[in-house]
Parts: structure tokens; C-alpha cells; sequence
């Protein structure tokens, strides 16, 4: 009995010191005990230093803010009162490093007394490949770190008497309690979807179980909230202090954690360890035989036996290795490696016995067993890891294709467009591993709706596009029509579609296609096709979504390409207009640099062409323009200007090479050009025009005052109200003023004091009005005129006082007025909402009336009325 207590015991110290899994025991004291290889691998120390120190290698305080010290209380504490649960727990190394881990706590018994054992799973490898997955999988969900299965203990009358918190999570169930109570009334359906009674159906599986060892099965559950449950479901039997129990695992991705609850015993603890590991476990001897393996390693590899696996084993991995190397030769190599002391993983090629490969992660280590070594092998299936890196590498695949079209066609021009067209779906269709591209345009006549192909591509053929004699117009099939228009694809195998669809598929051989859509503006403008040759498929969901990316990308390309071929049309138009113009015109870039002007310009300034013009282009102004502003500053403000607002006019002083001034009128416009904008500068020659304006001007002023006279009046109020007019809304005021009493002022002093009183009226007149749109004219003898666009009755009547104000302050002495002993005035003043069948004979006679009321009336006064007054 002895003899087996201490095989007992070997055998689990062994199976405690190579599991992969780190383990360390406490006693009820809270002292740690012992640990195994796999928790000293983690930190890389001796355990000796490891059992000094073990404190030290979790920080002060854990994730959730509590310290580590009273969190590690707590928990121990509820795994001494015999709670098993699992938990996060944050570790960390020496150097302070994190070393997340989840730690699964339960209580064993030890003679007399309990232990308590903690499972660290070493999280760091989990969280990198949650950040590389979540990473490179950016439309879909991150896959989460791998969840155990949820655990039920059922007894011998399928009565619920145990389960982990898993089991709580997975069922939504608020307590153990209730989950136990609830199971078959609650939480079971009482039908499976087969139509079998739940109870009836689980009975008969149970009873496989027991007969087979283990059975696996899909089930249908209800979670506390009634949503339907589906689970693969792992039902094995448990003989346990003599009594049949049947444990059930409900798969979720947390599996590997089940094996802790059924610990207890140490020889049935390490069996249960082995047997309920969802991790193939095999033991060699030094004979290089396998002696051993667990279910996991039987369920596989589809073995029944322990014996047959053993028997068969060498049939589980083909005679090559994907190096080249024979399987048996590689495979005793690395076995010879783990007997020598060296922990040795790699990745190695398995096969089911009908040679399906099974790719995995092999782990050996060497193990003391019976006074000599054994070597444990660890298999984790890397399929579905190998699937889903499949899936991560298409998917990088067909992104990395969409940016190099992206590349590619967004750094191509009109001349290499075609060929950068064709080059993008050379790209496409291989990433998808198409036979045939092409892409579309779709054109309407009356209610019907044809296509026309533009470009084609085929895999190891010419690229063409279709010459315009040469392009076929095919009816548009309605079903591609409704799918397209929405948006959605047609994808598939030719022969299951309709027959108008075969007709235009099948007979140049396509197997499969799939039509993506072209949508522009929310209009269908087209769509991209492509072939398969070789086989019957339906192109997959990424695949799909990468090929719709790229056809945004190819429909955007179409257009800009013709929207560049439009514009460098334009351009060329623009350019023959621009030399047409009889009006000289530079073109200027946001950087104020003149980048072309036309033939007219040059001519201006009697140059020989427009590189002289560009180039000598700071020597056609002076230093300084007639405001004394100088001229460069000036420019680049104006220039800067119109890029702002849009467009500027004004005079410049332009000057010949020789200094000749040459006076312009300028405009500078804002305008779009080769996808930027730019400001074109027109200048129009105002040398004769300035010297008509000079002789015009002389016969506009009042020559003894020096301001505006009746002639300039006579135009220029009529040309006021024809501009305001156009402004709907629009007010001008007027007034009408004359001196009071000026006969007798010239009576009295003569007419050379008259002439220097009127000088100083009009000069008073003109400092009233402030405004460049306002003036003042002599209307003839003592009385003047002012106009004022754009001022309504609160704004005439204050220009009115602030005259008579005015003219009274300058005190000019009047003895022989009978108004005042100073020279006073008299004003009329009429506003009106300016017509375009109004002129300026109306406001002046309106205005005439009133200035004969301020007369009548006492004169040194203001009479107001507005123009349209109803006057019977």
C-alpha cells in the first residue's frame, strides 16, 4: 500500500513539475508550500528564491485599486472555506514588468488537513494576439482571449449538484443556487430541436457516456433570461469517493480550465488533470515509445483506445515534414532533446488516420518518474489558429491590394491613365484570383438600360479596350438592374442563374462571376465584372468587400480622368482666349509669382514676347505709387486680396522699361485652376482715357469755388440713380441751398467780398460731406446742391443741421441781413426710394419747392419732405 501512496505521489510530482500550467499550494496558513517548473518559467527564478519571495512578485496593488496583500486574504480565504473559483491576477516580474494572469483557486484535502491550489494562466501571449488581431481585423468583433467551458456536476439521477462560475456567466444565472434549482425546470428546454424529450435524450447520452467513456454532443439550452443556448457539450463519467458522477462541459473558449474542478486525490486528481485537459498529453520512455496518452489525444486523433492510439501512432504524422525532413527522424531528434534536460516546442505536422493535416504547437519536457525520466509531449491543434491567420493574411492581402491601386491610380495622369487602369485590374483580379476583368458603363434609352464595355483584362492575355466601332450594347438583365441600383452585388456560379444572365456570361466560358456596382452621386454609372474560368464559386464576403473598395476606387479614376480631359480642354480653350483678348492678362499662384500672361500684355509695355514680360516684370512698375505706397507692398496686399474676397478693382500706375507711366485700370479674379486656384489680372490701358478724363474733368468744376458745377451735376445725378436703382430698397437724398440775402451781402461789401463769401460756402459745404459717394455743386449764383445716394431721412436731416450750424459758426458778418448779422442759409431736403423710371429732375425740384418753404418760412432754417409726399 505504501509502495502505491508512493507511486501515487511520483507520479503526480511529476505530472505537477512538466504541466504547462503553473501551480502553486498553499496551506491553510496562507503559506506557500510548493510550486512547479511552469510558475518558475514564468518569472525565471529558482524556486528556492521564488518561495522566499513570492510576495514580491505582485505589485502593491492590483487592477480593480485594491492592495495586493488584502485581495490575496479575501480570495484565499473563500478557497479555505472550500470556494473554487477563478479570478484575474496581476503578477509581475522582478523588474517590475506585468504578468497578467487568470488564477483558478481550490481547496484540497490533505489528510487531515486542506491545501489550497492556485492555477496561473499566463495571459501575456493572450492580450498579444488580441492587440495584433484587433489590429488587422478592424470589420469584425476582436477575438477575445480563449474561455474555458462551462462545468455542471450532475449525480447518479442527472440532479445538478455542482457548478464553477463559468456556468453562471454562460447561463446569465444570478447564483449558483439558482442555477442548480432552475436547470431542468428552467433552464432546459423540454424538447431538443429534434423533437426527443431533453430528459429522455440526455438519459441515452448519459448512458453513451458511461459505455463510451465520454460523449460529445450539441445541446439547447435557455439562459436565465429565456434566449436560447447552444452548446457542444461534453458529458464524462466520474468515479468519485465510490460514487458515479456524470461532468458536463459546455464549451466556451475557457475549456482548458475545466480540469481544475474535478481535482482532489492525487491519483485520481493527476489522471482527471490529464483526461479532462482539452490539450492532447502524451509520455514517452526512454526508449522513445509512447507509454501513454490522455482523451484529449484520443478524440483528436478519432482513436477509441488508449492501446490503439498507441498502436497507431506513427500513423498520425505523415512520412515528410513541411522542411522536407522524415517525420520519424525529426520526431526522434526532438525527444532525444527533451531527455537531455532541454525544454524543446515547435511547430510540427500531424494527420488524422485518413490524412487530413493537422498542423500544431508541440511542447517537451523531461520529467523525473519511478527513479529514471519519461518525456511529456503537450499537442495544442493549431487549425483553427491556422485558419484564422489565413483569414488575417487575405484579409492584409486584399487591403495591401486596394492600397496599391490606391497608389497607382492616384498617381496617374491623363497620359498613362489606360495603362494605370489596366495595371489596377491586373492587381485586383489576381488578388482574387480572377480569370477576367472588365469594367462597364451603363447608358439609357427610353426605359431600358444597356451596358457597354470600357476596358477588359485577362489573366495572361492582351490587355485591351474596346475600339469604339468595336463595343457591343447589351441589354441590361432586371435583375442586375434592381441588385446594382441598391447597391448589392451578383455573385455565384453562372449555371445557378438566371437564363438571360447565362446567355451574357456563360459562353465566354465564365464559371463564376461576380458584378460589383459602380455608384456615383447615388446613381448606378456602371459596374466592374469579374470571371472565373476554373471552377464554380461564390467569391467570399471580404473578398466582396475589398472588390467593392476598389471599384469606388476605379469610379472615382474614371471620373477625375475625365474630369481632367474636360478641363485640359477648357484649359486649352482658355488659353487661345487668352491670347485673343485684346486686354493684357497675367495669371498669378497663391505664392504671388506671375506664372503667365498673354501676347497683349507684352505689347503693352513694348515687349518683345511674354518670357520678357515674366521675366522683367518688377522693372513695369515705379517704387511708388501716386499714394506713396510703395508698389510692392501694395500689390501683394491687393493680389492677396482678391485670393481672399474673390475680385479687386483698382488704378495702378504701370511704367514702360523707360520710365514712360502707363496707368491701368486693374481687375484681379479669383478663379479655379489645375485643381488650385489663381488670380487673373486684366489691365486695361487708361492713357487715353486719363487724358479725356482730364478735359472732361476741367469742364466739371465751378471755377471760382473750385467744386462740381450744374454740367457735371446734369449727368452725373442721373447716372446715381440709374446705379441705385438695381439695388432694390435703395434711398438718395437731396437738398437744394441758397444764401440768405446774398443780393444785399454784394450790395453792401461788392461782388469781390460776394465771390470770397461764396469760396468760403462751398468750402464749408464740402467739409459736411465726408463720404466719397456724396458731392456738392454749384447749381448757379448763391445756390448749391448736394447729393447724397444711399441716405435715408434721419441721415439728411442731420447733414442739414450740421450746414446750417456750420455756416453760422464761421460768423462771415451780414450787417444788412434782416435773418442775422452773420451769413445764414436756407435748405430744402427731399429722400426718395430710387426707380429706374425716376431722374434727376425730380429730386431737384422736389427739393426747390422746399428750399422756397425755408425761405418763406424765415429763412436760416431747413424744410424736409420726402419725395413722393402727397402734396393736394
Amino acid at each position: 500500500m505504501r509502495e502505491q501512496d508512493a507511486s501515487a505521489a511520483e507520479f503526480f510530482r511529476a505530472v505537477f513539475d512538466v504541466s504547462p500550467i503553473a501551480l502553486s499550494v498553499f496551506n491553510a496558513s496562507h503559506e506557500l508550500v510548493d510550486c512547479n517548473g511552469a510558475l518558475l518559467s514564468m518569472f525565471g527564478v529558482t524556486k528556492e528564491y521564488y518561495l522566499a519571495h513570492y510576495e514580491d512578485f505582485s505589485p502593491e496593488y492590483q487592477a480593480d485599486g485594491t492592495r495586493s496583500a488584502e485581495k490575496a486574504a479575501s480570495i484565499f480565504g473563500r478557497a479555505v472555506a472550500g470556494e473554487s473559483f477563478k479570478t484575474e491576477w496581476m503578477h509581475c516580474t522582478e523588474d517590475g514588468d506585468p504578468v497578467p494572469c487568470e488564477v483558478t483557486l481550490t481547496r484540497v484535502r490533505q489528510g487531515e488537513r486542506y491545501a489550497v491550489l492556485a492555477f496561473s494562466y499566463d495571459l501575456r501571449d493572450i492580450r498579444r494576439v488580441e492587440d495584433e488581431l484587433a489590429e488587422a481585423e478592424r470589420l469584425s468583433k476582436a477575438v477575445t482571449e480563449a474561455d474555458p467551458s462551462a462545468y455542471i456536476l450532475f449525480d447518479e439521477d442527472l440532479k445538478p449538484v455542482d457548478c464553477n462560475g463559468s456556468a453562471l456567466s454562460l447561463f446569465e444565472s444570478p447564483s449558483k443556487k439558482h442555477l442548480l434549482e432552475h436547470y431542468w425546470k428552467r433552464l432546459t428546454p423540454k424538447t431538443q430541436p429534434d423533437g426527443q424529450s431533453s430528459r429522455e435524450k440526455n438519459k441515452l447520452l448519459r448512458s453513451r457516456a458511461l459505455a463510451e467513456g465520454r460523449c460529445v454532443f450539441e445541446w439547447k439550452h435557455l439562459t436565465h433570461k429565456r434566449r436560447p443556448l447552444y452548446t457542444k457539450t461534453t458529458m464524462t463519467p466520474i468515479l468519485y469517493n465510490g460514487k458515479n458522477y456524470i461532468a458536463s462541459f459546455n464549451h466556451d473558449l475557457r475549456g482548458i480550465k475545466e480540469m481544475e474542478a474535478a481535482l482532489n486525490e492525487a491519483e485520481e486528481l493527476a489522471r482527471l488533470m490529464i483526461d479532462s485537459a482539452p490539450i492532447c498529453c502524451q509520455l514517452w520512455d526512454k526508449n522513445l515509445n509512447i507509454i501513454d496518452c490522455n482523451h484529449a489525444a484520443l478524440t483528436l486523433y478519432g482513436f477509441a483506445t488508449r492501446d490503439e492510439f498507441i498502436r497507431r501512432w506513427q500513423e498520425c504524422s505523415p512520412y515528410y515534414q513541411p522542411c522536407g525532413r522524415v517525420s520519424r527522424e525529426m520526431g526522434a531528434e526532438y525527444v532525444i532533446r527533451a531527455f537531455a534536460g532541454e525544454n524543446v516546442a515547435f511547430e510540427w505536422m500531424h494527420q488524422l488516420p485518413d490524412g487530413t493535416p493537422v498542423p500544431a504547437e508541440i511542447t517537451l519536457a523531461r520529467v523525473e518518474y519511478k527513479g529514471g525520466y519519461i518525456v511529456a509531449g503537450y499537442t495544442r491543434d493549431l487549425r483553427e489558429h491556422k485558419r484564422m491567420m489565413g483569414e488575417i493574411e487575405q484579409q492584409t492581402n486584399l487591403l495591401q491590394t486596394v492600397n496599391q491601386v490606391s497608389a497607382v491610380m492616384l498617381g496617374s495622369n491623363a497620359a498613362a491613365f489606360e495603362r494605370d487602369l489596366l495595371a489596377s485590374l491586373d492587381i485586383i483580379a489576381k488578388s482574387v484570383d480572377a480569370d477576367r476583368a472588365y469594367i462597364c458603363e451603363n447608358y439609357s434609352e427610353g426605359d431600358k438600360l444597356y451596358y457597354v464595355e470600357l476596358y477588359e483584362w485577362r489573366g495572361g492575355a492582351e490587355q485591351v479596350r474596346p475600339a469604339a466601332g468595336e463595343r457591343v450594347f447589351r441589354e441590361m438583365p432586371p435583375e442586375w438592374e434592381t441588385a446594382l441600383s441598391a447597391g448589392y452585388c451578383v455573385n455565384g456560379a453562372v449555371s445557378g442563374m438566371s437564363e438571360r444572365e447565362k446567355a451574357l456570361l456563360a459562353p465566354g466560358g465564365a464559371l463564376s462571376a461576380l458584378i460589383v456596382p459602380i455608384i456615383l452621386k447615388g446613381r448606378l454609372r456602371g459596374f466592374m465584372g469579374f470571371d472565373d474560368y476554373k471552377k464554380e464559386r461564390a467569391f467570399s464576403g471580404k473578398e466582396e468587400m475589398i472588390l467593392r473598395s476598389a471599384g469606388s476606387l476605379i469610379a472615382n479614376a474614371l471620373t477625375r480622368n475625365e474630369e481632367e480631359n474636360r478641363a485640359r480642354r477648357a484649359e486649352e480653350r482658355v488659353h487661345l482666349m487668352l491670347d485673343a483678348t485684346p486686354l493684357g492678362c497675367e495669371l498669378w499662384d497663391k505664392n504671388l509669382r506671375i506664372i503667365d500672361c498673354n501676347n497683349a500684355a507684352a505689347a503693352l509695355f513694348g515687349l518683345r514676347d511674354k518670357e520678357e514680360f515674366i521675366g522683367r516684370f518688377a522693372e513695369l512698375s515705379p517704387e511708388f505709387q501716386p499714394n506713396n505706397l510703395r508698389s510692392d507692398s501694395l500689390f501683394e496686399i491687393l493680389v492677396k486680396r482678391a485670393f481672399a474676397d474673390g475680385r479687386v478693382s483698382f488704378e495702378w500706375m504701370h511704367q514702360k522699361p523707360g520710365g514712360e507711366p502707363v496707368p491701368v485700370d486693374l481687375t484681379l479674379v479669383r478663379v479655379e485652376y489645375d485643381s488650385d486656384y489663381v488670380v487673373v489680372a486684366y489691365m486695361r490701358d487708361l492713357r487715353d482715357i486719363k487724358t479725356l478724363e482730364e478735359i472732361a474733368e476741367e469742364a466739371n468744376y465751378d471755377a471760382l469755388t473750385g467744386i462740381r458745377n450744374r454740367r457735371y451735376l446734369d449727368k452725373e445725378l442721373n447716372n446715381v440713380i440709374k446705379f441705385i436703382s438695381r439695388q432694390p430698397g435703395s434711398r438718395l437724398s437731396l437738398m437744394m441751398l441758397d444764401i440768405d440775402r446774398f443780393k444785399q451781402y454784394n450790395d453792401t461789401y461788392g461782388h469781390s467780398e460776394g465771390d470770397i463769401c461764396l469760396k468760403k460756402v462751398a468750402a464749408i459745404l464740402q467739409e459736411c460731406v465726408t463720404r466719397e459717394q456724396d458731392f456738392v455743386v454749384r447749381y448757379g449764383g448763391e445756390e448749391f446742391t448736394m447729393v447724397l445716394p444711399h441716405t435715408d431721412e434721419h441721415g439728411a436731416r442731420m447733414l442739414a443741421e450740421k450746414v446750417l450750424r456750420n455756416v453760422k459758426n464761421a460768423r462771415i458778418v451780414h450787417e444788412t441781413s434782416d435773418v442775422d448779422e452773420h451769413v445764414t442759409i436756407s435748405i430744402g431736403v427731399t429722400t426718395g426710394f430710387v426707380t429706374h423710371d425716376q431722374d434727376g429732375s425730380h429730386y431737384i425740384r422736389r427739393a426747390d419747392e422746399l428750399l422756397y418753404t425755408s425761405k418763406k418760412n424765415g429763412r436760416n432754417r431747413y424744410t424736409f419732405a420726402p419725395l413722393h409726399e402727397d402734396r393736394r
